[in-house]
C-alpha cells in the first residue's frame, strides 16, 4: 500500500546546538518525509550553517529563513503553508522522534484516510532530573481509529488528553481549516487545533511512545505559564475563540468534553469571571479542572518515588477503562 506523503516543519531560533539532532532523528526513519522543511525565525547562531550542511547532503530538506523573529507559531504557520505533504508533523529543534514515528504514523492514516490526525504515545525528558517519563494512553493493543464522537467521549472520561501537535501527524487541510497555529494562544496553540481536527474528523492512534520532548525551566510553556498577566489574556482568548463562528460545529462537543477543563483552575476563574462563558461550566469541564489542578499541584512538591507510583496507578487506571470504551469492538488498523 502506498503510504501517503507527510512533510516536516521545524521553526528554529538559536537552536544550532541540537537542529542537527532533529534532522538526523528524520533522515533514519524507516520511511523519510516527503520535505523537512526549517523555518529559521532569524537566528543569529550556526543554524542557518547547519542546516544548509544538510541540505546539501539530503534535498529533502529545505531552509525558509525569515528576514526579521516572527516568533514559534507564525514560523511554524509559514512552513504549513509552504508545505507539499498531504500530512504535516510540527516539531522543536530539541524535539526527537523516535524510530518508526513517520511509518507507523502513516501507515495507520493510509487504513482511515477520513481522519483527521493520528497521534503516538510520547515522552518527556526531564531536564532538571535527568529523567525520562514515558506517558502511555494504553487506548488499544493495536493501531486504531477513533471517530469524533469517541474522541469527544475519551475526552470526557479523561482517558484521552489534550491532543498536541508535537506527537501528531495532522492532515494538512485539516489544520489549515482549524486556523493552524493561533499565535495568541502562544504555548497552547499547538494544543487548541489539534483538537478541534480531531473532534471534526476523529483521530487514529498508535499504542507506542514516538517521540520525546525536552521539558526544562526555559521551555517556552513553562516561561510563558509563568507570566500570570499573559497567561490570563491566553486562556480569556480561548475561551472566546472556541465560540466564533468557524468553530460552531465543533462547539457542543468541545463544551460537552469539558476539553477547556484541562487548563485546570485559572481556566475555570476566567470563565466565572465572564457570564457569556458560563455555558462551559458543565460536570465534565469541573471535574477536570478539579483532577487536574490538584494534580499539578500535588507534582510540584511530590518527590521522584510519589510521581512514579502516582504513573504506575494512572497506568492500570488507564488499562482497566480502557475495556470499557464507549465502541469496545473499535476497527483496527493492519
Amino acid at each position: 500500500m502506498e503510504l501517503p506523503s507527510l512533510s516536516v516543519i521545524i521553526p528554529n531560533f538559536n537552536h544550532g546546538h541540537c537542529i542537527a539532532g532533529a534532522l538526523d532523528a528524520f533522515l533514519t526513519q524507516t520511511v523519510k518525509p516527503k520535505e523537512i522543511i526549517v523555518v529559521d525565525d532569524a537566528s543569529t547562531d550556526d543554524s542557518v550553517t547547519v542546516v544548509e550542511t544538510y541540505a546539501k547532503r539530503d534535498p529533502i530538506i529545505r531552509l525558509l529563513r525569515n528576514e526579521k523573529n516572527l516568533g514559534t507559531h507564525p514560523a511554524a504557520n509559514r512552513g504549513i503553508v509552504c508545505a507539499s505533504g498531504q500530512y504535516v508533523h510540527i516539531t522543536a529543534s530539541d524535539d526527537r522522534v523516535l524510530p518508526g514515528f513517520v511509518e507507523k504514523s502513516l501507515r495507520v492514516l493510509s487504513c482511515y484516510p477520513q481522519a483527521g490526525l493520528c497521534w503516538s504515545d510520547n515522552m518527556t525528558y526531564d531536564v532538571e532530573n535527568k529523567v525520562f517519563n514515558p506517558n502511555k494512553l494504553r487506548l488499544c493493543d493495536s493501531p486504531c481509529y477513533f471517530s469524533p464522537e469517541e474522541i469527544m467521549d475519551g475526552l470526557r472520561r479523561n482517558y484521552i488528553a489534550c491532543f498536541s501537535g508535537h506527537s501528531s501527524v495532522i492532515r494538512r487541510l485539516a489544520l489549515i481549516e482549524a486556523g493552524m497555529l493561533i499565535p495568541e494562544l502562544h504555548w497552547h496553540a499547538d494544543g487548541f487545533t489539534p483538537t478541534i481536527v480531531a473532534l471534526r474528523y476523529g483521530a487514529c492512534y498508535v499504542p507506542e511512545v514516538l517521540m520525546c520532548a525536552e521539558m526544562s525551566p526555559q521551555s517556552y510553556m513553562r516561561r510563558g505559564a509563568s507570566q500570570k498577566d499573559k497567561r490570563r489574556e491566553v486562556l480569556n482568548r480561548m475561551l472566546e475563540l472556541a465560540k466564533e463562528p468557524e468553530y460552531s460545529d465543533v462547539y457542543p462537543a468541545i463544551k460537552k468534553s469539558g476539553f477547556l477543563g484541562w487548563f485546570d483552575f485559572p481556566a475555570l476563574y476566567r470563565a466565572l469571571l465572564n457570564p457569556r462563558h458560563w455555558d462551559y461550566l458543565t460536570v465534565s469541564f469541573l471535574r477536570k479542572v478539579v483532577w487536574l489542578g490538584i494534580k499539578k499541584n500535588i507534582s510540584s512538591i511530590s518527590p521522584y518515588f510519589a510521581k512514579a507510583a502516582y504513573h504506575r496507578i494512572r497506568d492500570y487506571y488507564r488499562g482497566h477503562i480502557r475495556k470499557d470504551l464507549k465502541n469496545p469492538s473499535l476497527e483496527r488498523a493492519t
